[in-house]
């Protein structure tokens, strides 16, 4: 299988936490795979990161990616072992780490200029990579913002004062920090699709130079950081004992 990404950035894994998402999934899930930087703008839905499946079948969207392949390696995880219950809440969690959290994070990389001065280098560095040639570059970076701050004005992050996303996100970390307490992993002692979800999030937030206040809350938050420590140990074991 090949995943298609945006490729790593910083000491981070992947600059999408989507992508961080789908990797450490398959990882924990015990099947492997190859990836490979991708045009964003070639796949039929405009995002990274796609999954090309051993028999050529190309998949978007990373839900549907993992959907499909505990389907076709019967449970790898054995998530049918959560009650309805279990299921509703892990659900809940899913979907405001991919949503709200997001969206505030997705902010705090294009709008602030601060935060924009370092994603512009790597953006360009991406676009180099699949052979935009460097003279058209900053153009090029000049539009995929234009087009990104769009999207937060249609999706309404891009409409709330900053003081309320910086009050959206932070109330999301405070929670997910109260839930996850001194439990091992989200759940529980067993680790499920959920912590890769998680882990994503946190690792994409923590690990890249932007500053930010929800960045700075989880840093306060011995249980988050551990947590991180825990999945980039059991999961990612060569960038856990890489220095920096």
């Amino acid at each position: 299988m090949i995943v298609h990404t945006f490729g790593p950035a910083w000491n981070a894994i992947d600059l999408s936490p989507f992508a961080v998402k789908l990797l450490t999934w398959l990882r924990m899930a015990q099947l492997p795979c190859t990836t490979q930087v991708a045009n964003v703008r070639k796949m039929s839905n405009s995002k990274l990161p796609a999954l090309t499946l051993d028999d050529g079948r190309l998949v978007n969207d990373s839900r549907q990616i993992i959907e499909l392949l505990r389907q076709l390696h019967q449970d790898p995880l054995d998530e049918q072992r959560w009650s309805p219950a279990e299921q509703a809440v892990a659900c809940a969690w899913r979907s405001l780490f991919e949503t709200d959290l997001y969206f505030a994070a997705y902010y705090q990389r294009w709008v602030p200029e601060r935060n924009f001065a370092i994603l512009r280098p790597v953006m360009a560095d991406y676009m180099g990579a699949l052979g935009v040639p460097a003279f058209v570059r900053p153009f090029a970076v000049k539009t995929v913002r234009r087009n990104v701050l769009s999207q937060l004005e249609a999706q309404g992050t891009g409409r709330r004062p900053i003081e309320q996303i910086h009050a959206m996100a932070d109330r999301g970390y405070a929670a997910a920090s109260d839930f996850l307490a001194d439990k091992p992993y989200f759940m529980g002692d067993r680790p499920s699709a959920l912590d890769a979800t998680v882990f994503a999030f946190l690792h994409t937030l923590l690990l890249p130079p932007f500053e930010s206040p929800q960045k700075a809350l989880v840093a306060s938050r011995a249980n988050l950081v551990r947590y991180h420590q825990r999945m980039l140990q059991r999961y990612w074991p060569e960038r856990y004992a890489a220095p920096g």
